[in-house]
């Protein structure tokens, strides 16, 4: 190991950090190494599946507000 990383975390973050450590029995370097593992491979880009599979399923004007045939619809 070539380089070293020092990370600041908030007080939040610090604790949810502790608390994930305790509970996996992973040290904190692990921890971090396999979040920066998880970008550098891409898995954690994107929308969620459910949300990417979602996307673009909505029909209808693009702007509702403005529409004043929806509008007209709206107060019936």
């Amino acid at each position: 190991m070539n380089e070293v990383l020092t990370v600041r975390l908030g007080a939040q973050r610090a604790a949810a950090l502790r608390a994930y450590q305790k509970k996996t029995g992973l040290t904190q370097t692990q921890v971090i190494h396999s979040g920066v593992d998880r970008v550098l491979a891409g898995d954690s880009e994107g929308l969620p599946p459910t949300a990417a599979r979602l996307c673009g399923s909505v029909a209808g004007p693009t702007r509702s507000a403005t529409n004043s045939e929806v509008r007209k619809a709206m107060r019936r």
